[in-house]
């Protein structure tokens, strides 16, 4: 999905964010040294089953995966939260700013926070940060962490991102450092779910590409579509469950393994990028 530029402005965003600071609302991030940080949720045998309820993931004996969703926020967003709270999971959105401007989707932003989902920064514009100046490229973050900040009232602690289009190169990184979050790729990409595939790709070609390639640690790209959440409700998820997994956060997943324990670059670079099914299969045997 991509933003209208009639409809979604940055500037006009800009001064809305200005308010929010003069307000006392959101903290720029500072210190051009500063780790990425993550959090994790401990391990309970229970499972929240009301709106107002943290999920608490039980995570004992289990493998982790964390299935992530790009571009939102959507009208869908309620039935991926009723999902994954019915399977007492957690998952990450990397949203766009632009979307998430939309008071329309406010509370269903609030109540993902909530319930112990996490917010990822996916830009505002969703425009290729190889082409953007420096400065525009530190708007972009910003002002979707500031928009985060206000949807969820200063309850989200947002540590990872993900470029736009996965592309990137060391100008783009080192004019985003100071925000000193998590760069997230993905296993494959060629999952086929989002940008032009929603509802496009069947959803048992999305349930296949997931589970041939699933292990304890692996995070997905994925976009919360029609097609992906029927593929989650049929296939996906309870073959999961019955394999022994269990759903989190990237951050949950980056504390539990560690990012020593994860290959080269996983955390910063797309590690995984491969443009064929025989080039996934050699990156998992490679990296297992």
């Amino acid at each position: 999905m991509r933003l209208s530029p009639k409809k979604r402005r940055l500037p006009a965003m800009l001064a809305f964010c200005l308010t929010v600071f003069l307000l006392g609302g959101c903290q720029t991030r500072a210190g051009k040294g500063a780790q990425p940080t993550a959090t994790v949720a401990s391990a309970s045998q229970t499972t929240a089953k009301t709106a107002t309820e943290v999920i608490q993931v039980d995570t004992e004996g289990k493998k982790l995966v964390a299935l992530t969703f790009d571009d939102g926020p959507n009208k869908y967003f309620s039935e991926y939260l009723s999902l994954f709270r019915e399977y007492g999971w957690h998952c990450t959105f990397f949203v766009l700013g632009g979307y998430v401007a939309d008071e329309t989707y406010s509370q269903t932003l609030l109540d993902c926070t909530s319930a112990g989902m996490e917010f990822a920064n996916h830009s505002y514009s969703h425009k290729i940060f190889t082409d953007l100046r420096d400065e525009q490229i530190q708007e972009e973050l910003q002002t979707t962490e500031n928009l985060i900040q206000l949807a969820t009232k200063r309850k989200a602690k947002v540590s990872c991102a993900r470029l736009p289009t996965m592309l990137g190169n060391e100008r783009v990184y080192n004019a985003a450092k100071r925000f000193g979050y998590v760069w997230v790729g993905s296993v494959r990409y060629d999952i086929g779910d989002g940008g032009g595939f929603e509802n496009k790709t069947p959803s048992s070609e999305i349930a296949k590409k997931i589970l041939e390639s699933v292990y304890d640690g692996a995070i997905y790209c994925l976009h919360a579509a029609p097609n992906t959440l029927e593929a989650l409700k049929e296939e996906v998820l309870p073959a999961l469950k019955e394999k022994g997994y269990a759903c989190v956060t990237v951050s949950e997943i980056l504390e539990a393994k560690g990012a020593d324990n994860l290959p080269d670059n996983y955390s910063i670079r797309d590690a995984y990028l491969a443009d064929t099914d025989a080039e996934v299969a050699a990156n998992m045997k490679k990296y297992r």
